[in-house]
């Protein structure tokens, strides 16, 4: 008995910021099993997301640019942009967290918990582990707050991909789906206006 792989491809483009230097792969994800629980060929493309002052993410959707995107952050990239390890990072972090804030669905999408990125932190120049510790998740909650952007602390790499491939999926499928009631609701009136004219 021979075993075929039934592979189906999403019908969007994942976009992937050119800058992105370890990009999710989205590799053996799975649809639904309303749909046959097969295993997804997921089409991206590498492109241009921004740059500072307009960086928009490092994930978005072919054709919805302009409304969704997802910004991923390795435990250590997130420690060193809001503490301020590289010189003018959390500026530009919050710079983007401007930008994303305008979209109609942003993620801030970080490849691990947040008790991990609180726990790995280690003493730096003059701050002690505690005061780099209460800086970190104060900041966190403050750009939370502020911005209005949402943040996904998944646990892991993959659960991270996983979360940032079901935000956009989901967003799809939601304007897809709003698409289709918009045109049935066109035809049903040009029908209406047709009888009434008749």
């Amino acid at each position: 008995m021979t075993l075929t792989t039934t592979t189906k491809p999403t019908p969007f483009i994942i976009l992937i910021d050119s800058a992105e230097t370890f990009p999710f792969t989205f590799a053996g994800l799975k649809s639904d099993a309303d749909k046959g629980s097969v295993e997804l060929l997921v089409k991206s493309r590498v492109a241009n997301l921004g740059r500072h002052p307009n960086s928009f993410g490092d994930y978005s959707l072919d054709g919805y640019q302009a409304v969704i995107a997802v910004e991923r952050k390795s435990i250590p990239d997130l420690q060193s942009t809001l503490l301020g390890f590289a010189e003018g990072n959390r500026a530009r972090f919050e710079c983007e967290l401007t930008n994303l804030a305008t979209l109609t669905a942003s993620l801030v999408v970080v490849e691990g918990s947040l008790e991990q990125a609180i726990a790995d932190i280690q003493p730096r120049g003059t701050k002690t582990k505690h005061q780099l510790t209460k800086i970190l998740f104060r900041s966190i909650l403050a750009l939370q707050q502020d911005f209005k952007v949402q943040w996904c602390f998944a646990g892991s790499r993959r659960l991270a991909e996983l979360s940032c491939f079901r935000f956009l999926e989901r967003f799809y499928e939601k304007r897809e789906a709003e698409k289709r009631k918009a045109a049935r609701e066109e035809r049903a009136r040009e029908s209406s206006l047709l009888v009434e004219s008749l």
